[in-house]
């Protein structure tokens, strides 16, 4: 999983495996540690979620927290879609929210 941020928008790229993953119910977690923070990265799959991505950011001493809520539809949609360089897109805000399967990944490196 990666994940970029800017000023207007979060990006999150997954792979092959990690969209399997999420199809079978289970969520895909990373959690680096940066400057002894532990940041934990989660993507969960949630099946009746009607906004279709919905992102969340909790802090807690020592660790934050950023959560992507996707909805069943959308992770069917986005294996549809295959390897895109667009993936998926929802305004929530003033924040545009994308997931998507890293195109640039072959099946050999996820």
């Amino acid at each position: 999983m990666n994940v970029k941020m800017d000023g207007t928008s979060l990006r999150f790229k997954i792979t092959g495996a990690e969209l399997e993953e999420l199809l079978a119910g289970r969520p895909v977690v990373n959690r680096p540690v940066v400057g002894g923070v532990s940041v934990v990265v989660v993507i969960e799959p949630r099946p009746h979620l009607s906004t279709g991505l919905s992102a969340q950011c909790l802090a807690e001493k020592g660790a934050v927290t950023l959560q992507l809520a996707v909805a069943a539809e959308k992770l069917t949609q986005l294996k549809d879609m295959g390897k895109s360089r667009d993936g998926i897109a929802v305004t929530e805000g003033d924040t545009v929210l994308y997931l998507l399967v890293d195109a640039r990944k072959t099946s050999a490196e996820q």
